[in-house]
């Protein structure tokens, strides 16, 4: 399994990387600092017909390119095979607006409220 965590927290990264090693072990995992930096993975991964990613975690507040901007440049045609993975907001937004404008956009499977843990991963990998 391919999988992007997009987080500008290192620590959280570091957290959220480890879990998923634990229960998928065999997986690559990938880190992006903020939005622009996971673009830029995306398209080297595009550019390089390499696998997509297929689970991708989004944070929402993040310098340089938030999670919605993300989200909305990623929603291009341009990023059309990475459509085929799953996206999921995982922050630690509590805003109602949050929650709502999720399902506005429908390229994210669901809106997760952080810390990651393992029930939430399975829930992910059940939804894809």
């Amino acid at each position: 399994m391919n999988i992007l965590l997009i987080d500008d927290d290192e620590v959280t990264n570091y957290i959220n990387k480890r879990i998923f090693s634990v229960v998928y072990p065999d997986s690559n995992i990938v880190i992006a600092g903020n939005g622009a930096e996971a673009l830029t993975v995306i398209e080297d991964n595009i550019s390089k017909a390499m696998p997509i990613f297929d689970l991708i975690l989004v944070d929402i507040s993040m310098p340089d390119m938030d999670g919605w901007e993300f989200i909305d440049a990623v929603s291009d045609n341009k990023y059309i095979q990475q459509h085929k993975g799953h996206f999921f907001m995982l922050t630690s937004s509590v805003f109602d607006d949050d929650i709502i404008k999720v399902q506005s956009k429908p390229i994210i499977k669901k809106f997760f409220s952080k810390p990651l843990d393992i029930q939430k991963i399975k829930e992910m990998v059940e939804l894809c």
